[in-house]
Protein backbone atom coordinates (compact mmCIF):
# COMPACT_ATOMS: atom_id res chain seq x y z
CA UNK A 1 0.00 0.00 0.00
CA UNK A 2 2.93 2.36 0.60
CA UNK A 3 3.89 2.27 -3.08
CA UNK A 4 0.32 3.16 -4.06
CA UNK A 5 0.31 6.12 -1.66
CA UNK A 6 3.64 7.45 -2.91
CA UNK A 7 2.54 7.11 -6.53
CA UNK A 8 -0.73 8.92 -5.86
CA UNK A 9 1.10 11.69 -3.99
CA UNK A 10 3.55 12.09 -6.86
CA UNK A 11 0.70 12.43 -9.35
CA UNK A 12 -0.99 14.97 -7.05
CA UNK A 13 2.09 17.21 -7.00
CA UNK A 14 2.58 16.95 -10.77
CA UNK A 15 -1.05 17.78 -11.57
CA UNK A 16 -0.95 20.93 -9.43
CA UNK A 17 2.37 22.00 -10.96
CA UNK A 18 1.06 21.53 -14.50
CA UNK A 19 -2.09 23.53 -13.80
CA UNK A 20 -0.11 26.35 -12.24
CA UNK A 21 2.28 26.19 -15.18
CA UNK A 22 -0.59 26.78 -17.60
CA UNK A 23 -1.64 29.81 -15.55
CA UNK A 24 1.92 31.14 -15.67
CA UNK A 25 1.99 30.54 -19.41
CA UNK A 26 -1.20 32.59 -19.71
CA UNK A 27 0.42 35.45 -17.74
CA UNK A 28 3.57 35.26 -19.90
CA UNK A 29 1.45 35.32 -23.05
CA UNK A 30 -0.37 38.42 -21.86
CA UNK A 31 2.85 40.13 -20.79
CA UNK A 32 4.59 39.50 -24.11
CA UNK A 33 1.59 40.25 -26.32
CA UNK A 34 1.53 36.73 -27.74
CA UNK A 35 -1.31 35.36 -29.86
CA UNK A 36 -4.37 36.38 -27.89
CA UNK A 37 -6.62 33.47 -28.85
CA UNK A 38 -3.94 30.93 -27.86
CA UNK A 39 -3.17 32.74 -24.63
CA UNK A 40 -6.81 32.72 -23.53
CA UNK A 41 -7.35 29.10 -24.54
CA UNK A 42 -4.36 28.16 -22.39
CA UNK A 43 -6.10 29.89 -19.48
CA UNK A 44 -9.17 27.74 -20.18
CA UNK A 45 -6.95 24.63 -20.19
CA UNK A 46 -5.43 25.71 -16.87
CA UNK A 47 -8.85 26.20 -15.33
CA UNK A 48 -9.98 22.79 -16.59
CA UNK A 49 -6.78 21.18 -15.36
CA UNK A 50 -6.98 22.79 -11.96
CA UNK A 51 -10.74 22.75 -11.51
CA UNK A 52 -11.21 19.21 -12.71
CA UNK A 53 -8.06 17.91 -11.10
CA UNK A 54 -9.74 17.09 -7.81
CA UNK A 55 -12.33 14.97 -9.58
CA UNK A 56 -9.63 13.37 -11.73
CA UNK A 57 -7.60 12.59 -8.61
CA UNK A 58 -10.48 10.71 -6.97
CA UNK A 59 -9.57 7.61 -8.95
CA UNK A 60 -6.66 6.78 -11.23
CA UNK A 61 -9.10 5.74 -13.98
CA UNK A 62 -10.79 9.15 -13.96
CA UNK A 63 -7.37 10.80 -13.89
CA UNK A 64 -6.15 8.82 -16.87
CA UNK A 65 -9.25 9.76 -18.87
CA UNK A 66 -9.40 13.42 -17.81
CA UNK A 67 -5.71 14.21 -18.12
CA UNK A 68 -5.52 12.23 -21.35
CA UNK A 69 -8.34 14.30 -22.82
CA UNK A 70 -6.63 17.50 -21.70
CA UNK A 71 -3.35 16.32 -23.23
CA UNK A 72 -5.03 15.52 -26.56
CA UNK A 73 -6.79 18.90 -26.48
CA UNK A 74 -3.47 20.67 -25.99
CA UNK A 75 -1.94 18.67 -28.86
CA UNK A 76 -4.80 19.74 -31.14
CA UNK A 77 -4.37 23.33 -29.97
CA UNK A 78 -0.64 23.09 -30.76
CA UNK A 79 -1.32 21.86 -34.30
CA UNK A 80 -3.84 24.65 -34.89
CA UNK A 81 -1.39 27.20 -33.45
CA UNK A 82 1.37 26.04 -35.78
CA UNK A 83 -0.90 26.06 -38.82
CA UNK A 84 -2.20 29.57 -38.13
CA UNK A 85 1.19 31.12 -37.42
CA UNK A 86 0.60 31.81 -33.72
CA UNK A 87 3.44 32.96 -31.49
CA UNK A 88 6.15 30.29 -31.78
CA UNK A 89 7.29 29.98 -28.18
CA UNK A 90 3.70 29.82 -26.94
CA UNK A 91 2.83 27.16 -29.53
CA UNK A 92 5.74 24.95 -28.48
CA UNK A 93 5.01 25.47 -24.80
CA UNK A 94 1.48 24.23 -25.57
CA UNK A 95 3.02 21.09 -27.09
CA UNK A 96 5.18 20.52 -24.02
CA UNK A 97 2.21 20.85 -21.68
CA UNK A 98 0.21 18.49 -23.88
CA UNK A 99 3.04 15.97 -23.66
CA UNK A 100 3.25 16.39 -19.89
CA UNK A 101 -0.49 15.83 -19.46
CA UNK A 102 -0.30 12.74 -21.71
CA UNK A 103 2.52 11.35 -19.55
CA UNK A 104 0.52 12.11 -16.41
CA UNK A 105 -2.44 10.22 -17.90
CA UNK A 106 -0.15 7.28 -18.63
CA UNK A 107 1.10 7.22 -15.07
CA UNK A 108 -2.45 7.37 -13.75
CA UNK A 109 -3.36 4.45 -16.01
CA UNK A 110 -0.42 2.45 -14.65
CA UNK A 111 -1.51 3.30 -11.13
CA UNK A 112 -4.99 1.98 -11.96
CA UNK A 113 -3.73 -1.18 -13.62
CA UNK A 114 -0.85 -2.14 -11.34
CA UNK A 115 -1.40 -0.20 -8.14
CA UNK A 116 1.87 1.60 -8.81
CA UNK A 117 3.21 4.22 -11.18
CA UNK A 118 6.06 1.83 -11.91
CA UNK A 119 5.02 -1.24 -13.92
CA UNK A 120 7.48 -3.56 -12.12
CA UNK A 121 5.84 -2.86 -8.76
CA UNK A 122 2.54 -4.49 -7.97
CA UNK A 123 -0.10 -3.74 -5.39
CA UNK A 124 0.39 -5.86 -2.31
CA UNK A 125 -2.52 -8.07 -1.39
CA UNK A 126 -2.27 -7.37 2.34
Amino acid sequence: MAIFDRGAAMIEVIRIALSLGLFLLWVAGLAHDASHWLTWLLLVAGVVGFGGSERFAESPRAGAAGWGALGVSLFVLWIVALSTGATGWLSWATFLFGLAYALLAGRAALLEAHGSVWPWHTRSSS
